[in-house]
Order: C-alpha cells, then sequence, then structure tokens
C-alpha cells in the first residue's frame, strides 16, 4: 500500500510527492534499453493517480481508468516527440508490432 499525503487545495486534491515518486522509479530506467517504456509507464500511472485526485482525496487502485490506452497514446506520441531517439523510437514500434 503506498500512501502520500494529500492536501485540498481549493477545487482540487494535490497530493504531496508523487511528482518526487514517479520522477525517483522512472530516473532508475535512464540509460537503459527499455527506457522509453518504462519512463513512459511511470509518467502515464502518475498522471491517471494525478487526475483522479482532482476529484476526491483517496484513490485505491482498483478505481483508476485502464492504464493501457493512455500508456500506448503516450507511447505512440514518441514517435514523433522529442526527447527519444531513433532506437527509442524502434522499440517503441517493436513493442506495438508484437
Amino acid at each position: 500500500m503506498l500512501r502520500l499525503p494529500v492536501r485540498n487545495a481549493g477545487d482540487v486534491f494535490v497530493v504531496e510527492g508523487l511528482t518526487d515518486l514517479e520522477e525517483a522509479l522512472s530516473s532508475q530506467w535512464v540509460g537503459h534499453e527499455l527506457e522509453v517504456l518504462m519512463r513512459t509507464l511511470h509518467w502515464t500511472i502518475c498522471s491517471a493517480v494525478r487526475s483522479t485526485f482532482t476529484c476526491k482525496p483517496m484513490v485505491v487502485m482498483a478505481e483508476l481508468q485502464p492504464l493501457r490506452d493512455r500508456f500506448e497514446a503516450s507511447l505512440r506520441r514518441t514517435l514523433t516527440a522529442p526527447p527519444w531517439d531513433e532506437p527509442d523510437r524502434r522499440l517503441v514500434r517493436d513493442y506495438f508490432a508484437s
């Protein structure tokens, strides 16, 4: 179980440390051949949690919308957007080919 402090910021709830947690997890993949996949996956999970917290102060992972669609949409954007280079884009194309 993961518990992070949540504060009411007026019209939304903010999860303290969520971005730091995402960066700590995804930074472990910098330079690894799977970096584009793993960093995109961590960012996708973080953004799904963040968007769910805008509505309510407590989130159970089972309540999140399916992440696969969000993850794959983010991966598709890596095919045209920086900072990913050609080996990363090849890995993403291979992911979709399998």
